[in-house]
């Protein structure tokens, strides 16, 4: 059975992106130079395309991340070791600061941000049930 669970697009990721595109789309609106407002707009347009497409799918005992064409990484359920609830805005297939990093095989990672954080780790822990989960509550 195939379970797909997009990415969270966290409010603080889009107030960012508005700011800084809206912003400079004004600024080249006021000052009259309009020919760079559709790259601008070109821009905005492939970041809501990479929102769009970002998702976790689990099928079987494997989880893939996919991040449009960016990002398309396996990773064997079996060998994932720790879950931990991180809000760390390193760079990641992830929408929103409200993230989980899922430690796999020895010292791999990965960070994530599925909309529902708590299905998704129950799913995780139907497959393998040896994955330790730490959460902020926990701390």
């Amino acid at each position: 059975m195939t379970k797909v669970y997009k990415s969270k697009i966290g409010i603080e990721i889009i107030l960012i992106l508005g700011v800084t595109f809206g912003s400079v789309g004004v600024a080249m609106v006021m000052y009259g130079d309009h020919s760079p407002l559709l790259i601008n707009l070109l821009i905005v347009a492939f970041i809501g395309y990479i929102f769009w497409k970002t998702e976790y799918t689990i099928t079987g005992s494997n989880l893939n991340v996919k991040c449009s064409f960016l990002i398309n990484q396996d990773i064997e359920i079996s060998s994932i070791r720790r879950i931990k609830e991180t809000y760390n805005p390193m760079s990641a297939p992830a929408e929103s600061i409200d993230r989980l990093e899922l430690i796999y095989n020895d010292s791999d990672s990965v960070v994530i941000s599925p909309k529902k954080k708590k299905e998704f780790i129950t799913h995780l822990l139907k497959i393998n049930p040896k994955i330790h989960v730490v959460m902020r509550s926990d701390l």
